[in-house]
């Protein structure tokens, strides 16, 4: 069992990781950098941009593409940075 300094020790990494995370961001392009989508460490969107070689109003599921995309390669960088952080979690306390 934890004792009350080490429980103590715990929650504050735990919680200096959390607003880590909290603070991160990541981006995600599409292929061509026609689409880029920035998530926040939450996973919420942030921000959304199409280049205008993109918007083609015959083609509205090819732009739908391109932005699940660029959703797909922000939430894999983003789960990466918080993969690096994650280890720390232990660190130091014998864990």
């Amino acid at each position: 069992m934890f004792s009350q300094n080490n429980k103590k020790a715990l929650q504050e990494q735990y919680q200096k990781i959390v607003q880590q995370i909290e603070q991160t961001d990541a981006e995600g392009k599409s292929a061509g950098n026609l689409v880029t989508v920035k998530l926040s460490g939450k996973h919420d969107l942030l921000d959304i941009s199409f280049s205008p070689d993109c918007i083609d109003p015959e083609d509205p599921q090819g732009l739908a593409e391109l932005v699940m995309q660029a959703h797909a390669e922000a939430k894999k960088e983003l789960e990466a940075k918080i993969s690096k952080v994650m280890p720390n979690l232990g660190g130091g306390m014998g864990l």
